[in-house]
């Protein structure tokens, strides 16, 4: 079971809440407008209905908290950054959006990353930029930079994404990653079953190499790629991808470069 962050419980019904937003009435021609760290806190402790519409309005920093639960809205960064940072201790669930859900979008956001974390107690957990699952929805025209530093076995870690189950279009990574072994790591998906199109990582990565890992009583590789780490039904489009900087200490195994 993944341990929630302070904020992300979100114990609200998404029906009817009123948000506190400054501007906008969450349709597509006036979306909310989000313009600080108590903005996107309103979306963190109050989860939205699906189909409501989200703009950035202006870049954000000093964010050290995860908008959890399934996010069914439609968020548009307009290019604007949020900058992110996690230290301390790992949750599993480490990333700006823990969960991307069927109907929600993610689009034009750049996040700077800022992540010192280890000693993780549960099983599979989540580390990445823009959303710890990607639940069959969609993440486009997005990009990362910074660094990850996740130290403890048994992750899924990405620049964008630490589990693909839908679609990425268009995303870029800058991130170092350093993560440790028993893990899949990847410059934009650590692992994924879903779709990424046009994606590209410029990089770093830092992996163990020790090779396998016990988790759940089952042996685990380290598998770590510049795209992706561990991919099955994945569907790929790779085009124009500029060369890794540097890889180093992994067990490559079923990577996606």
């Amino acid at each position: 079971m993944r341990i929630l962050r302070f904020s992300v419980a979100l114990a609200l019904a998404a029906s009817g809440i009123a948000f506190g937003f400054a501007a906008g009435d969450g349709s597509q021609a006036n979306p909310y407008q989000v313009a600080n760290t108590n903005d996107l806190q309103e979306i963190a402790t109050n989860n939205p209905n699906s189909g409501d519409y989200f703009v950035l309005t202006s870049s954000i920093t000093g964010v050290d908290f995860v908008i959890g639960g399934s996010f069914n809205g439609n968020f548009d960064g307009d290019g604007n950054t949020i900058d992110v940072s996690y230290q301390g201790t790992l949750t599993g669930d480490d990333a700006l959006f823990e969960e991307i859900g069927q109907q929600g979008v993610v689009k034009n956001l750049n996040v700077n990353l800022d992540y010192d974390l280890s000693a993780y107690s549960g099983n599979w957990g989540f580390v990445a930029g823009i959303a710890g699952f990607n639940n069959g929805g969609t993440i486009e025209n997005c990009s990362a930079a910074g660094s990850i530093d996740a130290q403890d076995k048994g992750l899924a870690v990405g620049g964008i994404v630490a589990s693909n189950a839908g679609t990425l279009q268009n995303c870029q990574s800058e991130v170092s990653i350093a993560t440790d072994y028993g893990c899949n790591a990847g410059g934009i998906a650590g692992q994924s079953t879903g779709s990424i199109d046009e994606c590209s990582f410029m990089g770093s990565m830092d992996v163990a190499d020790s090779g396998f890992e016990s988790i759940d009583d089952t042996a685990n590789p380290t598998i770590a790629g510049g795209i992706v780490g561990y991919a099955w039904d994945t569907l790929m489009t790779v085009q124009n991808i500029p060369t890794l900087q540097q890889m180093q200490k992994s067990s490559l195994m079923q990577a996606v470069w």
